[in-house]
């Protein structure tokens, strides 16, 4: 009776065993599609899916991240990339926690004029057919009106499938080549009137060289 007793106590832990671990199993099987790796003034965070996300418009590939730890940081991180790699700009926003009577956004871009000066991206891959996009990232932002104030991030970000948008506004610009300058421009703000007139607004950026 009491080797029956052992053998069903074998069997019942052997049953805990194997559910403990298709539990575990599932939990490993949560799919990632996107994913953000980032490291802020020497602090690595980690995002994944519905987390990240962006679209491509107008031969533009505008791109969004977000973290969020109730106890210590909520912030986004923004790129604007050309279709082709080319870095537009950065946008960095922090709230730092948890004191809620203290939020205060605080909002760090790349220059606005020559934003590779402190920023880089690399390895960048666009799939324009699947939407496919992986890059890595490394560079500086500075605190709006206050240069002095900065964050050093670095990191990488892979997206699925972005989404693609209809532009709707005439794709123009202002470039500039030479031996020593690669200039041209982007614009973040356009505007489409009923009457189907349209408001640009311009930025400069310098590739290369310097100014």
């Amino acid at each position: 009776m009491k080797i029956l007793n052992l053998i069903k106590t074998f069997m019942l832990l052997s049953l805990v065993a194997v559910s403990s671990c298709s539990k575990d199993e599932i939990v490993q099987e949560i799919n990632i599609e996107n994913q953000l790796n980032i490291n802020v003034n020497g602090i690595q965070y980690k995002s994944v899916n519905e987390k990240i996300g962006g679209n491509e418009n107008c031969d533009k590939l505008f791109i969004s991240a977000s973290y969020f730890d109730e106890n210590k940081i909520d912030f986004t991180v923004r790129f604007q990339i050309s279709k082709s790699g080319q870095l537009l700009k950065v946008w960095y926003e922090e709230y730092v926690l948890p004191n809620p009577a203290m939020l205060q956004k605080s909002i760090f871009l790349t220059p606005n004029f020559r934003p590779l000066s402190t920023f880089a991206i690399s390895n960048f891959a666009y799939n324009e057919a699947t939407g496919e996009t992986n890059f890595d990232f490394t560079g500086k932002v500075f605190l709006e009106n206050n240069s002095k104030v900065e964050r050093t991030i670095s990191g990488a970000i892979k997206i699925k499938s972005l989404r693609t948008t209809t532009c709707s506004a005439v794709n123009t610009g202002i470039k500039f080549n030479s031996e020593d300058l690669t200039l041209y421009s982007f614009y973040e703000e356009r505007t489409l009137f009923p009457n189907q007139t349209q408001q640009h607004k311009f930025f400069l950026i310098a590739a290369t060289g310097c100014i």
